[in-house]
Formats: C-alpha cells, structure tokens, sequence
C-alpha cells in the first residue's frame, strides 16, 4: 500500500463571527439566499454543497476571530498529523492587523 493510501480527514473545523447552521432548514434557507436570483448554476452547486457537507463528517464552526481561532487550533496540534488552514475568499475582507496577525501565526 503507497503512503497516500492511508490519507484520511481526522477531523474538521471552522469559525464565523456569526456562523449559520446548515442542521436547520432556516440555517439552509438562509445560505441560499444570499445568491442572487439570475445565478442559477451558483444556486444548484451551492444546494449541492449543502448536501454533501450534511451527508459527511461534519465539522464544528466556532464563534469566533480568526487570528484567536487559529492560534487555540494550532497550540492543539497532534503529533504526526498534519494541520491545514484553508479559506475561501474571507481573508480579503479582514481588517488588515486580523490579516497580520493570522499571517504571522501560520508562518
């Protein structure tokens, strides 16, 4: 067996200042409205999404900053695992010393 083989998500996690559940019909509702109502393909790929990410191990999304989040996430690393620290557009939006401090910590 190659080493790639036994690759396996351990676990998930995130943070939002103000996390919506997709666990209730609201929470879900609520994430589909913020597509704009010409963008179909958008619409169908995110409802897509949504059931995928139901249908999988799900991961807790903390109330939380970034930065803050980061630092407690990475003081509880495990030992021969490897951590990764992934966003999708957000980090743009960060006030420029979160953008900083998050920087500062993964490097």
């Amino acid at each position: 067996m190659q080493d790639t083989e036994k690759l396996g998500i351990i676990s998930r996690a995130g943070c939002d200042l103000n996390p919506i559940s997709i666990a209730t019909e609201e929470g879900r509702g609520r994430i589909l409205s913020f597509m704009w109502p010409d963008q179909h393909q958008r619409y169908r790929n995110t409802e897509k999404a949504v059931t995928l990410a139901m249908d999988q191990v799900a991961g807790k999304v903390e109330r939380a900053r970034a930065a803050a989040w980061v630092k407690k996430k990475l003081a509880e690393r495990k030992k021969g695992v490897a951590t990764v620290i992934y966003h999708s557009i957000v980090f743009q939006y960060f006030p420029k010393e979160e953008k900083e401090e998050v920087t500062r910590l993964i490097e």
